[in-house]
């Protein structure tokens, strides 16, 4: 699934270049792609966000290389 997920990110960042995007997974797919990028992200992380769904993050991107990743403030 992490190939998958990180390729499928790789080919929107290079067809949007310096565009902002939205993308829409589940929660263990997400979990697995923050991961990917930032190692410490790990099962504690994931049963803390099973707590706060739904969860979204905004994950910054320069010249397509990761530079860094928030929660995003989705409270109603």
């Amino acid at each position: 699934m992490e190939e998958r997920m990180v390729a499928g990110l790789q080919d929107a960042l290079a067809a949007h270049p310096g565009e902002d995007l939205v993308i829409g997974t589940h929660g263990t797919a997400l979990c697995v792609l923050i991961h990917h990028f930032v190692p410490a992200f790990g099962l504690e992380q994931f049963a803390e966000m099973v707590e706060k769904l739904p969860w979204a993050v905004c994950m910054a991107f320069e010249e397509g290389r990761f530079s860094g990743w928030e929660v995003a403030d989705i409270s109603f």
